[in-house]
C-alpha cells in the first residue's frame, strides 16, 4: 500500500477521536510519507492547552483503534504512542528539563 492510502486509511480509522484542544500527530515513517506495510504508527495525543480529565482516556482509546485496526504500535521506549502538552514540549526544549523524549517529539 502507498503512504497516501496508509494515511488515509488511519484518518478513517482515527475519525472523531480528537478534539478542539487535543490532537493526533504522527511522526516517523508516515509523516516522511515513507511508509510501507509493515510500518509502525508513531503517534501521540498533542493536548494543546489545560489539562483535561478526559485526555488520558482519550490516548487510550487512540491505542486501543490502532490495535484494533491492525496498525503496528510503536515501539516500546514510549516516546511515541501516549499523550504529550504542548505547553512541556515547547517550555522544555533547550532547558534544563528538556529530555530525550521531549526533543523526538
Amino acid at each position: 500500500m502507498r503512504t497516501r492510502e496508509l494515511l488515509n486509511r488511519l484518518e478513517i480509522d482515527l475519525g472523531g477521536l480528537s478534539n478542539e484542544d487535543a490532537s493526533i500527530v504522527v511522526f516517523g515513517s508516515l509523516a516522511r510519507q515513507e511508509a510501507t506495510d509493515g510500518s509502525d504508527v508513531d503517534w501521540t495525543l498533542l493536548a494543546d492547552g489545560k489539562a483535561d480529565v478526559q485526555h488520558r482516556p482519550m490516548a487510550r482509546r487512540v491505542r486501543r483503534v490502532l490495535r484494533e485496526n491492525g496498525w503496528k504500535q510503536p515501539g516500546s521506549e514510549r516516546i511515541f504512542g501516549d499523550l504529550s502538552f504542548s505547553h512541556q514540549i515547547l517550555n522544555f526544549i533547550g532547558g534544563e528539563d528538556d529530555s530525550n523524549a521531549n526533543t523526538t517529539r
